[in-house]
């Protein structure tokens, strides 16, 4: 059992070697970081603890996606195969556990530890249900995949949003409306295949305009119903909407920008923390987006024209 979680902790100290950090060092700065959000989810939002649990049970669902777990049983014996998974469903959910219970949320870290473990046992079947409809089957993969990974996420931002309404609470809404866009973000991280780019026939300025439009299109439809609803029963806050939304859009665009800078590889750890704070900090992606694309049009230079 040691056999594959060392082989886990090798596969991930090569990545981060490659970035040019060292892996202690980028342990360190990833639980930093996450103690940060936890703490700024915990102070802006008064039903932190019910999206921090949508938030665990996104992370360890992840881990029992179907084509990972089957990989799994064929590299173990079934008993030891369980193991694997109780084990990496209490690395990666403990972290929110504890900070719920930092945060005096018992019932909320009960309810998590309950979810830890029990999707430990789930084997994959949690995503084998009926494929999930799309409203994106006529435009690229990104929307498509991307919802489908995410419909939990959007189905508790709704719940989220009647919240913010019932309560009264048109902070919480607008920060339910920033969660819908930056959700997006991670449909943009992964590159596709070289091929997938290879068979437009579109020039460079072309490409990138056209995954611009597409990637504005599944924001408007995915995020436009929130800033709708807001402003339905919120008209007097209607300029700080259309702020979260013009922000929101600005993101998708960077991010759009940001995968083709670095294409056909992922976004390194420096370009990733370019990434990050160009999107907290929204001047500096004013300064960003135009380097960024000219990057862009170079990877794809030899992909096109």
């Amino acid at each position: 059992m040691s056999y594959y979680f060392t082989l886990q902790w090798r596969r991930y100290s090569r990545w981060i070697k490659e970035q040019g950090i060292n892996p202690w060092l980028g342990l360190f700065l990833l639980g930093i970081g996450f103690i940060v959000c936890s703490k700024l989810l915990f102070y802006k939002l008064e039903v932190a603890s019910w999206v921090y649990l949508g938030c665990l049970f996104y992370a360890v669902g992840i881990l029992s996606g179907k084509e990972r777990n089957d990989k799994l049983k064929m590299l173990s014996q079934k008993g030891i195969y369980r193991k694997w998974r109780v084990i990496e469903n209490v690395i990666v959910g403990s972290p929110f556990v504890i900070y719920l219970v930092y945060e005096r949320a018992i019932w909320e870290a009960v309810i998590g530890f309950v979810l830890m473990l029990g999707l430990s046992q789930l084997n994959g079947r949690i995503w084998r249900m009926r494929t999930i409809p799309s409203p994106f089957g006529r435009i690229p993969f990104e929307g498509i995949v991307g919802f489908r990974r995410t419909i939990i996420l959007f189905i508790l931002y709704y719940f989220l949003l009647i919240k913010s309404i019932q309560v009264d609470n048109v902070n919480l809404g607008l920060v339910v409306l920033v969660f819908t866009f930056a959700t997006q973000l991670s449909f943009y991280l992964k590159p596709e295949h070289e091929n997938f780019v290879w068979i437009f026939s579109l020039s460079r300025n072309q490409f990138i305009k056209h995954k611009w439009k597409h990637a504005i299109l599944v924001a408007t439809v995915l995020s436009i119903p929130f800033a709708v609803i807001l402003s339905c029963f919120y008209p007097t806050y209607l300029a700080w909407i259309f702020a979260v939304s013009f922000i929101g859009y600005a993101w998708i665009i960077f991010a759009v920008l940001t995968k083709y800078a670095s294409f056909p590889k992922e976004m390194n750890v420096i370009q990733g923390f370019i990434f990050a704070f160009s999107i907290i900090l929204f001047p500096l992606m004013i300064f960003f987006i135009p380097l960024f694309y000219r990057r862009a049009l170079r990877k794809l230079e030899h992909y096109m024209e």
